[in-house]
Formats: C-alpha cells, sequence, structure tokens
C-alpha cells in the first residue's frame, strides 16, 4: 500500500515470516524522492537505536534536498513482519542530527 501526501510519502509492506526477509525487500529497503520519485542515494545505512522496532535513515536529492526515511516493524495477527515506511523532506541541520545518532 502506497500512499503520497503534500509533505511525505507512506508504504506498507507484505508480511514476511523473518525480519531480515523484510529489510531486504528493495521496496521496503529504497528511499524515493517525495517530490520527483527518483532513487536516492542513502547518506547513512538503515540503521536502529532500539531493539529494531524503527530504522531511519538519511538520503539526498540533487534536486529537492535531504530526506528523512523511517521504517516501523510491526507484526501482524499471523505473526508475520511488515514495515511502515514514511519518508519526508528534512532541513540539512535535522540531517545532521540524525547521521550523529548513528555515529554514537
Amino acid at each position: 500500500i502506497f500512499w503520497k501526501f503534500d509533505d511525505y510519502t507512506k508504504f506498507i509492506s507484505q508480511g514476511y515470516e523473518e525480519k531480515s526477509k523484510l529489510m531486504a525487500n528493495k521496496n521496503v529497503s529504497c528511499v524515493r524522492c517525495i517530490y520527483c520519485d527518483k532513487a536516492l542515494s542513502k547518506k547513512v545505512p538503515w540503521y536502529t537505536l532500539n531493539n529494531g522496532k524503527h530504522y531511519y535513515t538519511v538520503a539526498k536529492c540533487s534536486e529537492h534536498g535531504m530526506m528523512k526515511g523511517k521504517i516501523r516493524v510491526r507484526k501482524n495477527k499471523d505473526d508475520n513482519y511488515f514495515a511502515v515506511k514514511t519518508v519526508k523532506r528534512i532541513s540539512e541541520a535535522e540531517a545532521e542530527t540524525i547521521i550523529s545518532k548513528k555515529r554514537h
């Protein structure tokens, strides 16, 4: 399921039995610009701070600037993992804050 709003996009994946297979799915791991839909280069790979429930990344569009990606991993009623991915535009300062959290 994919939704495009004025200032962010949201994607909900299908269910997977293993979290590793979920995160390996290109639709889950790819970050696209919310304005021009180009695949973006990540400034930092997806990383987690709290036991693998939330993943973060920062990517850059040459035309529209910095984007923040967030994946929330959940389980459905069948005990399969699924992802809710949100991508938003952010400032350079916000990007540096997110990147610095990865370094710690």
